[in-house]
Formats: structure tokens, C-alpha cells, sequence
């Protein structure tokens, strides 16, 4: 038998199921002295045990990409001369990776780098469209996710002085103080989710945030400040001392010592920025994390939608609650367990009420909100577990949001989800 006819034999056995333009008439045409082969082409009321199986292993490939090498093993125990020479492996996998479509279903090389920035990490993982993304696209993929995360550092940042942001922290002004159109952006989210929630989420808690000692140049301490210097803090706090106008962008507070702190919401912006950086260079299947917010397009590498943990709200080793399949979604999720202090059996949270102007002290231990915007899913996040499990959930429900509440109770944790949020098993 010529190399040729060998060769369209494997293709009719193997590839010609994935193949739609292949017409009966060519497979009947093969050449091919192999009887079982030829009753296969000639339809399926003919097949014999071997095509039978064959077909079997053609229907594995399509559910799993993956499996390919399975198949072609498990019919060379069955007839190893008959119908799959040895050369029957590599002429395969040549042949499917001159059939568009078929290489992108098996796993594709992935790309992925992490670092530093605005005081926590990030991770991106990419999946390029051919097998590999070229040495060009990987640094024209890395400057693009630097430069993204270096501007919303540059405006957003409390930990720079030089920031946008400490800067109008610092003007005494009462008037419009010009700012980018990304904090125009991200101010005028946080006041309409602000407004949203009855306050419960409101930029505007830098005071508060320095007085219980987080947020930046915060030390080490257990010192619970007094109800009066809490009270003098409050003064400068409330949605209403701040505006924002988008064009031309500006900022402008009523009061001089009126300070804005975007720790709620700028990570879920930085997440968004990366994507549409990502979207502009052509990729369509990406994941990008910030600081544990997230956003994800497409699938991974293993052609599935993005395996995304939610942490379980444990002062221990991180556990993994559940895990979420996140496609063309943002997610975020705020939790009290990771920074906080004790002071005489009691436990303080970073998340402060900017209403009472004290730390969180109902059960709720943690909230993951899903949108298609990070930085919309980042808000809510914090605004929900400032509002806690009963309040949270009522206004979860108003407003549509897709949230799960992870409460806590006697014996554990209890979740308890809003109807927009998907119901998916626990891993």
C-alpha cells in the first residue's frame, strides 16, 4: 500500500468525524485493502466491532481534547497491524494540525506572569489563540499589563504621596480640582453604588481608616480609639462632601479635610484595565487577578471556562470554599478574616461602617459578588459585607447583584446565595 493511500486511510478512520466537508464519495475512494475501514465509510449499519470501537474513541476526542493519546493506544492493543500502523501516531497529529479548529480544542501553551503593584499582587494567564504565544506578543502582552497597572497606581495610590489622589487628599481646596478621566471614572462608580447602598460603601472613610489604624501607614497596635475622636472623624466623612464631574474630569469636596481612600473599588478597576488592554491586543481567552479580584474572558487552557477558588474565611492556612466557573465575568470577594485586631477577646476588622464610624460586628464573614465590570463587583463586594448577612442579602436582592453570603454560625460556615448568583455545586 503507497504512503498516500495509508495516509487518507488513518485520515477517514480518525480525522474524517471532525472534518465536515469530507464527502462520502472520498472515503469510499481511499484505496485502502482495509476491510473494516471501508465498511466504516459506507455507513454505520455496517460497522464492525473494531469501527465501533473506533467511533467510540471519536466521540472521547470531541468531549476531550485531551484523551487524544488514549484512543490511538487502545487500538493498537486491539489491532495493531490491521488498522493503525506505527507511523498512524504522528501522521495524526500532523493531520490535525492542518485542520483549523481541531489543535485549538486540545491544550494550548499558556502564558502567564505575576508581580507587584498598589501594595498586593497581580497574576495573568493568556491563552493565545496558535499554540504558543511568540517572544514578540509575550512582551508586547507584559508592557501592556505593566502600563495598565502603573497608571491606576500612579492616580489611584494612598501609599504615594505623588499620586492623583494623595494630591487632592492634600489641596485644601473647596474648588474643582482636575483629575484623570480613569478617577473621574471610578468615583463617580463609587458614589452611584455609595448612594446604592445607604451609604454602606463611601470613599470618602480615609479618616476613619487612618483612626482605626489601617490602610496606609498603618503600625501594628491593639488601641481602640474613643467614641469622641470617632465622632470628630465623622464629620469629615459622608458622600455628600464630595463631587465628581466627568467632562472635563475633576473632583471637588466641601470641606478641606475631606479625604478619599479607593482601596474598595481601584483593585477592581486595575483588573478592568488589564482586560481591555488585553481585549485591544487580540486576546480573547485571559485571566487577570488583583489583590484577589478577578476577571476572566474565554477559557483556559484546557478549553474550559476559568476555575476560580473562593477562599474559605479561615484565620488558618487558606482552604477552598468553592470553586467557580468564570467566563466573560468579573468576581470579587470581601471578607474580615485576614486584617484585623484583638483587643480583650474582642475582634477589630479593617471593615469599617462608615455610618457608625466602627468596625463591622455582625456574623458575616466574607461576601463574593460576580459582574461583568471588577471594578462594579469590587464595590458591592465591600458595601454588602459592610451591610452584613440580613441587610446585605435584602439589598443584593433590590438591586439584582449575584452574591454569596458566607455567615457564620455555630459549627461553621453557612452560604446562603442571592437568586442572581449561579447555583453551582461546591467542590
Amino acid at each position: 500500500m503507497g504512503i498516500a493511500h495509508q495516509f487518507r486511510s488513518v485520515l477517514s478512520h480518525r480525522v474524517a468525524p471532525m472534518i465536515p466537508r469530507v464527502r462520502h464519495r472520498d472515503l469510499q475512494q481511499t484505496g485502502s485493502r482495509n476491510r473494516r475501514c471501508r465498511e466504516a465509510a459506507r455507513g454505520p449499519e455496517r460497522f464492525s466491532d473494531n469501527t465501533s470501537c473506533c467511533l467510540r474513541q471519536h466521540r472521547r476526542f470531541s468531549e476531550n481534547p485531551l484523551a487524544i493519546a488514549a484512543p490511538i493506544a487502545e487500538n493498537h492493543r486491539c489491532h495493531p497491524r490491521r488498522c493503525h500502523p506505527r507511523w498512524a501516531v504522528p501522521v495524526l497529529l500532523l493531520a490535525l494540525l492542518c485542520v483549523p479548529g481541531c489543535w485549538r480544542r486540545a491544550s494550548i501553551g499558556q502564558t502567564a506572569f505575576s508581580g507587584q503593584t498598589m501594595g498586593t499582587t497581580y497574576t495573568v494567564k493568556v491563552v493565545p489563540s496558535t499554540l504558543l504565544a511568540s517572544p514578540v506578543e509575550r512582551v508586547e502582552m507584559r508592557r501592556a499589563v505593566e502600563g495598565a497597572l502603573s497608571a491606576v497606581d500612579d492616580t489611584m495610590s494612598t501609599y504615594r504621596d505623588d499620586s492623583e489622589l494623595s494630591r487632592f487628599n492634600a489641596s485644601d481646596s473647596t474648588e474643582w480640582f482636575d483629575v484623570s478621566c480613569d478617577t473621574a471614572e471610578v468615583i463617580d462608580e463609587a458614589l452611584r453604588v455609595g448612594r446604592l447602598s445607604d451609604g454602606a460603601l463611601d470613599v470618602t472613610i480615609e479618616p476613619l481608616v487612618r483612626l482605626w489604624n489601617f490602610g496606609a501607614g498603618a503600625t501594628p497596635t491593639d488601641k481602640v480609639p474613643s467614641d469622641k475622636r470617632i465622632a470628630q472623624c465623622k464629620k469629615s466623612v459622608g458622600l455628600e462632601h464630595l463631587s465628581v464631574r466627568l467632562d472635563p474630569p475633576a473632583l471637588k469636596k466641601d470641606r478641606p479635610d475631606v479625604h478619599v481612600d479607593l482601596s474598595s473599588i481601584a483593585k477592581g478597576f486595575a483588573v478592568d484595565r488589564v482586560a481591555e488592554r488585553l481585549d485591544r491586543l487580540g486576546f480573547e481567552n485571559y485571566m487577570v487577578e488583583v489583590g484577589g479580584e478577578v476577571r476572566a474572558r474565554g477559557h483556559n487552557s484546557l478549553g474550559q471556562p476559568w476555575q476560580i477558588a473562593v477562599e474559605r474565611p479561615t484565620d488558618g492556612p487558606k482552604q477552598v470554599h468553592r470553586v467557580i466557573a468564570l467566563a466573560d465575568r468579573a468576581m470579587a470577594t470581601s471578607g474580615d478574616y485576614r486584617n484585623y485586631f484583638e483587643q480583650d477577646g474582642r475582634r477589630y476588622s479593617h471593615l469599617i461602617d462608615p455610618r457608625s464610624g466602627k468596625p463591622i460586628t455582625h456574623r458575616l464573614a466574607s461576601v463574593t459578588v460576580l459582574a461583568d465590570r471588577c471594578m462594579t463587583a469590587d464595590a458591592w463586594a465591600t458595601a454588602l459585607a459592610v451591610l452584613g448577612p440580613e441587610a446585605g442579602m435584602a439589598r443584593a436582592e433590590r438591586e439584582g447583584i449575584a452574591a454569596a453570603f458566607l455567615i457564620r454560625e455555630n459549627h461553621g460556615f453557612v452560604e446562603r446565595c442571592s437568586p442572581a448568583f449561579p447555583s453551582v455545586p461546591k467542590q
